[in-house]
């Protein structure tokens, strides 16, 4: 009997990887939706908070944060700092494993905030940057998603 490996591409490593924590965590394939009804606030009350811009679609994204208010958050996230604009985090693990297992809890924590980190991972080494593009830097949910991962 010949086996066929498929070329694994970025593609379907995510297929995989969201069917993997389907498979073990309930309700998983729901995150995208609530990730997306949290961003569906009442646009009058969220055009009035000045945490968040309206693009020209009326779209509502969050705002870009001052310098300012960076430095002012920044000793509240442990082991963060920016770099080239970005939150910026590097994490060494055990083995491939562990960290893998911690990629893991930063996807499932991402795609519930809707906002996705920069990744690189070499063997136990785990890099992270958080931006938000649409804004072309920092705002309010890379403070949170980095809060999170700080709690894995």
């Amino acid at each position: 009997m010949k086996y066929i490996t498929p070329h694994l591409t970025p593609n379907l490593a995510l297929s995989l990887c969201v069917s993997a924590i389907a498979t073990f965590i309930p309700n998983a394939h729901t995150a995208s939706a609530h990730a997306a009804s949290a961003h569906s606030f009442a646009p009058s009350r969220l055009s009035q908070n000045p945490n968040f811009l309206a693009k020209a679609d009326g779209e509502l994204i969050p705002r870009k944060l001052s310098d300012a208010e960076i430095k002012q958050v920044l000793p509240q996230l442990t082991g963060w700092s920016v770099v080239h604009g970005k939150l910026h985090r590097s994490f060494k693990f055990a083995d491939f494993i562990q960290a893998f297992g911690f990629l893991t809890k930063v996807a499932i924590a991402a795609e519930k905030l809707g906002h996705h980190p920069e990744i690189y991972n070499v063997y136990n080494l785990v890099t992270l940057d958080l931006t938000t593009h649409d804004v072309g830097g920092i705002s309010r949910l890379d403070i949170e998603l980095a809060k999170q991962i700080n709690g894995f």
